[in-house]
């Protein structure tokens, strides 16, 4: 009878879509077999991926780690790939026309960046945006949707 109880239970709490779900593997949590191309750089085609390496709430700001890719010619396995300007990620909240407190973003190897002071002032639809810059020019991004 337990058992009756329990398998429809447990099928309901594995189809629960958690917020931040963004398509492919949820973002959130590190991804063991390989990256995934969450949004594609609008000129280069590169892909990124990004996990939350701190996650934020209401009151505290949180950190994000992006890798950059494009495919191997020959099997489409991924390669890690500089940007070839300033990486930069910015967060904007396209409903209401404004952004949030200015993130910091930092190399940390090979098409692997570190973002921190990642805030949300309010719940709602935002975009990561993850910037190619020169200067305070965006010379290329790609945009990932989150609901907060």
């Amino acid at each position: 009878m337990l058992f009756k109880v329990l398998i429809p239970c447990l099928l309901v709490m594995a189809c629960a879509r958690p917020q931040y779900f963004q398509g492919g593997a949820p973002h959130g949590v590190k991804s063991t077999s390989g990256l995934k191309c969450a949004a594609t750089f609008a000129k280069s085609g590169h892909c990124v991926d990004w996990y939350w390496e701190v996650e934020p709430t209401a009151s505290l700001e949180g950190s994000l780690v992006f890798k950059v890719f494009r495919p191997n010619l020959l099997d489409q396995s991924p390669v890690l790939q500089d940007l070839n300007e300033t990486a930069h990620v910015e967060l904007w909240m396209p409903d209401m026309g404004h952004g949030s407190t200015e993130s910091s973003t930092e190399r940390v190897d090979q098409g692997t960046y570190r973002a921190k002071e990642v805030f949300f002032v309010m719940p709602g639809l935002w975009e990561i945006r993850f910037q190619s810059r020169q200067g305070e020019t965006t010379v290329d991004q790609a945009i990932v949707r989150v609901e907060i």
